[in-house]
Formats: C-alpha cells, structure tokens, sequence
C-alpha cells in the first residue's frame, strides 16, 4: 500500500465500521498503560482498511485492532501495521491507513471472508 490510499491493488468498501486501536505509550521505558481509542473505517479492503482519528500514530507501528461490523454482526480481532498517516481538512483530523497482518492470534481469514461477503453486497 503506498502513502496514496487511491493506488491500493483491490476492492474496497465505503462502510462505517466500529474499530477499537490499542495504543499505549512507554515513559521511561515502564509497561505501558493500555489506552484503546474507538474509531470508524472511511473504507475497508480485505488487506487494508482506513479510519479518521484526532491524533497522529507513527507509520510502522503494529497495533491490535478490534473490528466490530454490525450487519451481520461479527467481531474480528486483527493485527495493523500503521502504512501511512494523513492530516484531513478538518483541522486536528487524521486519515491513518492500515494494512492487515496476518498471524495466528488474528481472525484474518474470518475478516476475508466478511470482506468479501460485504463486498458481494455492495
């Protein structure tokens, strides 16, 4: 996915999805509080997906990301790696781009799947 969200390689979807991002923030290198911030998808892809947030996340970071879709109701637990960051028009606004990793504590292939039924729908 490049830092342009308009060159990505497959379908997406303009859906409002409910996202949690766990984030967490390490002062002097203690363990860090756990903060989860709720957010909405702009659009979603079965690699990818994109939300609006009010602060900035640094490009690279891997966040756990919760995925609640309404119709039909599912939730996706899912690994983000953040692609790129993008200061909106609205002032204090931010487009942050997610790439969907897969590993073996993820529900990627049941997030395929949704995608692709979603999709179908449109």
């Amino acid at each position: 996915m490049s830092s342009d969200n308009n060159h990505r390689s497959e379908y997406r979807l303009v859906d409002s999805i409910t996202v949690f991002i766990e984030t967490s923030a390490s002062p002097n290198g203690e363990p860090p509080p756990v903060k989860v911030t709720i957010s909405e998808t702009v659009d979603v892809s079965a690699n990818g997906l994109q939300v609006k947030l009010d602060y900035e996340l640094p490009a690279g970071s891997l966040l756990p990301l919760c995925v609640q879709c309404s119709k039909p109701t599912a939730t996706f637990n899912l690994t983000g790696e953040v692609m790129w960051v993008r200061q909106c028009d609205v002032a204090g606004i931010f487009l942050v781009g997610f790439r969907i990793l897969e590993n073996d504590q993820t529900d990627l292939q049941g997030w395929k799947e949704q995608v692709s039924q979603l999709l179908s729908k449109a």
